[in-house]
């Protein structure tokens, strides 16, 4: 019992199998939504909120899953780097538009808003599942990789 438990959290190609059959069963379910969602009207400005979330996400996921220590630093610098520009420039764009968003009688018509909540839901949630996919793959596949090259009769 012991061993098949240390088996499963050892970190294989299951893993990598179960992220792929995840993420296509979710990257299934967002197409619904967009094909659904208001009898698809939207679904152009989904699929490309979407595709903009994924090659977003896939960057992430590079990121937070380094092969080495050179590309680690590479990676630590840059993410410093972003993390910067995000908190000084980034926000300080945001801020007056959130703020207009939810001001009265200067804010976006209501239809709008919940459109692009709409549209920054399905770019957030494929960025996730880009992010997580692109770092178990990197990660655990590797580590597969050297597990078989390194079994005994393999």
């Amino acid at each position: 019992m012991n061993k098949t438990l240390a088996a499963l959290r050892r970190g294989d190609m299951t893993d990598v199998t179960i992220a792929c059959f995840v993420a296509v069963l979710l990257y299934g379910l967002m197409l619904l939504f967009a094909l659904i969602h208001q009898g698809g009207a939207l679904f152009s400005a989904a699929l490309l909120a979407g595709i903009l979330g994924a090659a977003l996400g896939w960057v992430i996921g590079i990121g937070l899953s380094p092969y080495e220590a050179k590309e680690r630093k590479s990676f630590s610098d840059l993410g410093k780097l972003v993390a910067g520009f995000l908190g000084g420039y980034g926000l300080s764009k945001l801020d007056p538009a959130l703020s207009r968003l939810g001001s009265a009688g200067h804010g976006l018509a209501d239809a709008v808003v919940k459109d692009a909540l709409a549209l920054a839901g399905v770019g957030s949630a494929s960025m996730l599942i880009a992010a997580v996919l692109t770092y178990i793959t990197r990660h655990y596949w590797d580590d597969a990789q050297n597990q078989g090259r390194s079994a005994p009769g393999a």
